[in-house]
């Protein structure tokens, strides 16, 4: 094969010289079409053109290059080049073709024509990119000045901002100024407390001293008493000693005389002794009274002293405070005009992206034209190759790290995967094959542990976010519900609030219309039970616990927020109808209002002059002191307990001046402040209304003397029903038992449906003997063992359709088994399929799923749900409504031979499932008591659909919202976030 080669190529050389002689353009010779003695040709042929076209592209790459002169003329001197090989080639060719040259050089010289084409052509095209690149350069230009234009502009905007910043910074200063002086103002009050407490134990001791001194007069009135006693004891003895004198007047004189003598001499002395001691205890009792007065006024001075320097540092601290407020007050003025100015630079940099945006259109236009022709949109294709290429080259390398850090992508991507189900554990494992399948290398691992940390991280920042989202929020929207996972009760919580996308910008995709309300979810949190109150102390503890997590943030110090605003912001609610949620909406709306009393107490406080404020703040700690027991229990509590007892008093004061705020309103402004909507989920609304209209016909057997449904018992019900004779077990038996299209359903469910034992039902037997023997696919039966919405009427339309096939396939199951004999619940599905009273049941259940069901569910979980709002579908359940009553009134509507869906289906759009309709209407001939059945089932739904629409009555809460309420209050139509986050919860579990 080489030496072959070698020869065809000297032959080549050779027939290439003598074309070459001949005077023939090489540089324009183009492909002919093989032929078995023309390989060699048609070679050269299509290398020549292979070169062509490389020629071609060379120069569509260069046209914007500066050096494009350069460039061709090498790409021609390589083409010369080439074409000098070929000419080699050529003549080899000849030498061994000469028969065939003249015919390859008329086509040589046909080809040199159309390269000289072709050459005019590409220089067209040059001169048109030259004019290209010239309106480029001055659209470059001018988007520089543009630029430059806006950089001065962002300059000055950052230079607002830094003025901004600078007098928050002052202001906050300023705040903190005001933080110390109350501080100040703190202690002088516990000065006083302690001048007051001095005051209090001088009155003390002054009334010790008081009690003191009234003993010492009862001592001296004692004294006085005894010394009077003495005196009439002195007395008693003269009488005595008169009485010895007269009795002894035998006696000498002068014994008489000495005798009166000594008995004065002994009263006198007894005299003296008594004044004497009574006078040296008032003296000394007045010195001591006179010593404690002296005392007491020094002590009272001082105390005087006290309180007018107390004063007079109240005074001094109460004009610095007044200044400091008109100084914050400046700052805040000043902070607002900063605002504003803020305002309009912001709508002049708005302007300025407007102009650049339309820069863009225009040069977006200018390119576009620019690359109309062929070649220009190959060479901007392989341009977008090459340089895609080049960044993929640059992007080969995911790096999850940065410095030993994990980056921010690292982290969001690690979160997207976890939010899709993949495991933490093979997180790592996932991103590595991913990343493998796209040719890109990945440096670094992450842990399960650094997973899990990183999801925790987003729940944190997710709540943060909520915060800042709700503190911005006209009005909110609650959502929730209840289940139990492995006997565990849980709770899932979610709030619906306008906020700004975070996604990026797309100029080519319009925004959709109307306010972006986004659902936040605050988590899935266990429960010790599912009362209302246990339900409504789980909303505030996750709102306090958000709120405090938020607080201990930076932002969250420096600028801190009351919880009580979120309570404050609900509007409205969303849940099932159960009596539970409807309490717990009560309790909702009782804390809403709390808390708009604390919110507005706490702005009456703000704008209190500062005397007023502090005589306002003395006058309720004193009060709470006195409601703890005094001064002295209330220094004896701890410090935690103290701080706690000023936060209630502070809330408690709070709602107090809140409530006369609110006493002073209007009943059109307190009513507009108290705006609070509850509505039923309309999944809820729609599966009660099934319930209720089946047990409506359930009733209407017996009612209307009709042979209800068969008896669907259970193996122990049946053998006790089975003995003859009326026995007591037979007729508790044939009591518990049910029959009807619930019950047949829930039966045909278990045997059908996938079981999660692969031991029980007949799994994907039915799809195989289905395809076996109809030529078709049945669907999966619907599961009518869990609560899934309109599974019964899905198993309706299943049985209605598929119900030849279905009896069919159960007499094979039971031909196939040893005995001959279906079991006892196989044999109860067979009954129930071939009975026509339950089989009338099952039509009732379809008409009503195309007519009124599917229909409703259309409306409420379109595409676009999230711009349906609860608050204007009133019209479709007084639709709903109305068009149940016309079907009582009118049954034909349905049950015609050409009934149709333009008056039969609610919206008077297309069967959900024509199918079913026309299984329903190929059974009806052979279902007698069909019309009263449909009536009866309307009647029912009907009763059901006004008592669980009762939040759309004219004159109640939705109906008379304004149209600004209805923008602002958003509640979406159905609860599926919370019950879908609960079924994730269980998977996940």
């Amino acid at each position: 094969m080489g030496r072959r080669s070698a020869q065809q190529k000297a032959h080549s050389a050779q027939n290439l010289a003598k074309i070459n002689n001949s005077g023939v353009d090489h540089e324009n010779i183009s492909p002919a079409p093989p032929e078995q003695s023309l390989s060699s040709e048609y070679l050269l042929r299509r290398r020549l053109h292979r070169e062509c076209t490389r020629s071609a592209d060379l120069r569509k790459q260069l046209r914007n290059e500066h050096d494009q002169k350069t460039r061709a003329d090498a790409t021609n001197q390589h083409l010369k080049q080439t074409l000098h090989t070929y000419h080699t080639e050529f003549q080899t060719v000849l030498e061994e073709h000469g028969d065939e040259v003249r015919v390859l050089r008329a086509s040589l010289q046909k080809n040199a024509l159309a390269m000289e084409e072709m050459n005019q052509r590409v220089g067209e095209a040059m001169e048109y990119a030259a004019y290209s690149e010239e309106a480029l350069n001055k659209l470059a230009a001018e988007r520089e000045i543009e630029a430059s234009e806006a950089h001065r502009r962002r300059e000055m905007f950052e230079r607002e901002q830094l003025a901004r910043r600078e007098a928050m910074e002052r202001e906050e200063i300023k705040r903190k100024d005001l933080l110390v002086a109350e501080e100040m103002l703190k202690r002088k009050m516990l000065d006083i407390e302690m001048v007051e407490h001095r005051e209090r134990v001088a009155r003390e001791d002054n009334h010790r001293r008081e009690q003191e001194k009234r003993r010492l007069e009862e001592i001296a009135k004692e004294d006085r008493e005894r010394r009077q006693w003495w005196s009439e004891m002195a007395e008693e003895e003269a009488h005595q000693r008169q009485w010895w004198f007269e009795m002894t007047e035998r006696n000498t004189h002068q014994q008489a005389e000495m005798e009166r003598e000594t008995y004065q001499r002994l009263q006198q002395m007894i005299s003296e002794s008594m004044h004497a001691e009574y006078d040296r205890d008032v003296a000394r009792l007045d010195e001591e009274y006179h010593l404690i007065e002296e005392a007491s006024n020094r002590t009272l001075e001082e105390m005087e002293e006290d309180l007018e320097q107390k004063e007079e540092e109240i005074d001094e601290l109460l004009t610095a405070l007044e200044v400091a407020r008109r100084r914050d007050d400046e700052a805040r003025h000043q902070g607002d005009r900063s605002a504003e100015e803020l305002n309009q630079l912001s709508e002049v940099l708005a302007l300025t992206k407007s102009k650049l945006i339309q820069v863009k259109k225009e040069n977006k236009a200018l390119r576009m034209h620019k690359h109309c022709t062929a070649s220009c949109i190959e060479a901007a294709l392989q341009k977008g190759l090459d340089k895609g290429k080049q960044i993929m080259e640059n992007s080969k390398t995911l790096k999850l790290k940065e410095k030993g850090v994990f980056t921010e992508s690292a982290r969001a991507l690690i979160r997207d995967l976890a939010k899709h189900g993949v495991p933490s554990s093979r997180i790592d494992s996932t991103i590595h094959v991913f990343a493998a399948a796209m040719g890109v290398a990945v440096e670094g691992h992450v842990s399960e542990r650094t997973v899990n940390q990183v999801i925790l991280e987003g729940g944190v920042a997710s709540m943060i976010q909520v915060v800042e989202e709700v503190h911005v929020a006209e009005a909110i929207a609650l959502s929730g519900d209840g289940s139990t996972l492995r006997s565990q009760n849980v709770e899932s919580k979610h709030v619906l609030l306008p906020a700004r996308s975070y996604e990026p910008v797309n100029s080519d995709s319009p925004p959709k219309p109307g306010p972006r309300f986004v659902n936040r979810s605050l988590g899935i949190m266990p429960s010790i039970d599912h009362k209302s109150e246990t339900q409504f102390q789980g909303w505030k503890d996750a709102v306090c616990d958000m709120y405090e997590l938020y607080n201990q943030t930076p932002n969250g110090k420096q600028y801190p927020i009351n919880p009580a605003e979120f309570a404050a912001n609900i509007a409205g609610m969303c849940s099932d109808h159960a009596a539970d949620q409807k309490k717990l909406a009560r309790f909702i709306e009782q804390w809403k209002k709390k808390c708009l009393r604390e919110i507005a107490g706490e702005q009456l406080l703000l704008e209190m002059e500062l005397p007023e404020l502090m005589e306002f703040l003395f006058r309720e700690s004193e009060r709470n002191i006195k409601s703890i027991g005094g001064i002295e229990r209330w220094e004896a509590l701890p410090e935690e307990e103290r701080i706690k007892q000023n936060k209630e008093t502070y809330k408690r004061t709070c709602q107090e001046l809140g409530e006369e705020s609110f006493a002073k309103l209007t009943d059109t402004e307190r009513k507009t402040l108290e705006t609070f909507v509850w509505g039923g989920c309309c999944m809820h609304k729609a599966m009660n209304a099934t319930k209720g209209g089946y047990q409506k016909m359930s009733l209407a057997w017996g009612v209307a003397n009709l042979d209800g449904p068969v008896k669907l018992m259970n193996k122990d019900n049946a053998a006790a029903a089975a003995k003859g004779g009326e026995t007591a077990a037979k007729e508790r038996a044939e009591e518990v038992s049910q029959g009807g299209a619930f019950k047949a359903l829930s039966l045909a469910g278990l045997v059908f449906h996938n079981n999660k034992d692969d031991k029980k039902g007949h799994q994907d037997n039915v799809k195989l003997h289905g395809q076996a023997s109809m030529a078709t696919n049945i669907l999966n039966f619907p599961d009518t063992s869990n609560t899934r919405y309109q599974s019964y009427e899905h198993a309706a339309e299943e049985v209605v359709i598929n119900r030849e096939f279905y009896v069919s396939y159960l007499h094979f199951i039971g031909e196939k088994k040893g005995n001959g004999e279906l079991n006892h619940m196989e044999a109860n599905v067979l009954k129930a399929f071939e009975d026509v009273p339950t089989l009338t049941e099952m039509v009732v259940l379809v008409l009503y799923s195309q007519a009124i069901s599917q229909p409703y569910m259309r409306f409420v979980r379109k595409s676009d749900q999230e711009l349906t709002n609860l608050l204007d579908l009133g019209p479709l359940h007084d639709q709903v409504k109305i068009h149940c009553q016309q079907i009582v009134d009118n049954p034909e509507i349905l049950l015609s031979p050409d009934a149709t869906y333009v008056h039969g289906a609610l919206d008077g759009q297309q069967w959900h499932r024509p199918e079913a309709i026309y299984a329903a209407i190929r059974m009806m001939p052979n279902l007698p008591d069909l019309r009263t059945m449909v009536v009866a089932f309307f009647k029912g739904a009907l009763e059901t659909w006004e008592r669980f629409t009762t939040e759309f009555l004219p004159g109640g809460v939705i109906a008379n919202l304004s149209e600004a309420q209805r923008e602002k209050i958003f509640i979406k139509p159905t609860n599926d976030d919370n019950e879908g986050g609960l079924g994730i919860a269980r998977i996940a579990k």
